[in-house]
């Protein structure tokens, strides 16, 4: 007779972080961004508020102690296996810092990541690489004149 094995499932998770635009200056506001949230439990996520927190990074592993950016709020519940996309609501922007300094001298790639701090959030979608944080580029501070070098050869 064959072992029947019962694999619980983690819960809420997020991944496909979007954010437009892609080439951005210090304290630009960003006016699209959206995740898709996912319910990976085998429990319903129960109605009620639940608030996603936003950061800036220079990695791809986003973290609580990385640049605040906003957040986005969700009201309702999330049935068990369901997901859904939440974006900014119309109006809203995320405004980047005043103060950037880049990898490069003239700025330098930068990450957008939520962490969910859902009940029971599988854990690896925070702080990590998992949940695919979006790359913009971002200006230097001390450089906020300056394109995006485009190389001739």
């Amino acid at each position: 007779h064959g072992r029947r094995v019962t694999q619980r499932r983690s819960g809420p998770g997020v991944f496909d972080v979007q954010a437009a635009p892609k080439w951005n200056y210090p304290g630009q506001c960003l006016t699209d961004f959206s995740f898709y949230l996912s319910n990976h439990s085998d429990t319903d996520l129960v109605y009620g508020d639940y608030e996603f927190p936003i950061y800036l990074s220079t990695d791809n592993m986003i973290a609580a102690d990385d640049a605040y950016l906003g957040s986005i709020t969700f009201q309702g519940e999330l049935p068990a296996g369901e997901g859904l996309r939440l974006s900014l609501p119309p109006g809203q922007c995320l405004a980047l810092p005043e103060e950037v300094h880049g990898s490069e001298p003239i700025g330098g790639t930068f990450y957008l990541g939520v962490i969910s701090t859902l009940p029971d959030a599988k854990s690896e979608n925070n702080a990590s690489n998992f949940f695919q944080p979006e790359a913009i580029w971002l200006n230097d501070s001390d450089n906020i004149y300056y394109l995006f070098p485009i190389w001739i050869n």
